[in-house]
């Protein structure tokens, strides 16, 4: 178990924005319990970020992956990623709601991508997907366009 009481990803995110290729899931094993208070991305603070998984011969599973505030919005992730010959194999269930979804989107820089539904104010989103991905962000947009958004 890690507790960090602050972690900023802003110094250590890729500057294209995206994870590498699926072989950095190869590296190494690892069982990961993380808690974070507060931890900095693309100039904006999460707060009570958890982590919980098992990375072991290229297959991540992911118990828990929540975050209780980022811009406003919090989410949770689970199931599994595994590297196959380059490519993300997935599995993923997400879950998140906020009461401004364009912000979240510019702060992630996500609007003007699949995500962007015309969706102003108070939102809740669902989904997920399972399959293979190429890329992150290819994977990322999968996931995306299997996501239903909502007004709340």
């Amino acid at each position: 178990d890690l507790l960090l009481d602050r972690l900023n990803l802003d110094g250590y995110w890729p500057r294209d924005g995206w994870l590498p290729d699926a072989a950095w899931l190869q590296s190494f094993d690892s069982n990961l319990r993380v808690s974070i208070e507060r931890m900095d991305l693309r100039e904006t603070p999460a707060t009570d970020v958890e982590l919980d998984l098992s990375l072991v011969a290229g297959a991540a599973t992911i118990r828990q992956a929540s975050v209780g505030e980022y811009a406003g919005a919090s989410f949770a992730l689970t199931g599994k990623l595994e590297a196959r010959d380059k490519k993300f194999g997935y599995d993923l269930s997400l879950q998140g709601s906020g009461p401004d979804y364009q912000r979240i989107l510019r702060t992630l820089g996500l609007d003007r991508g699949p995500l962007d539904r015309q969706i102003f104010g108070p939102f809740a989103l669902s989904g997920g997907g399972s399959g293979d991905a190429e890329s992150m962000p290819v994977l990322l947009e999968r996931i995306a366009r299997d996501t239903k958004v909502e007004p709340r």
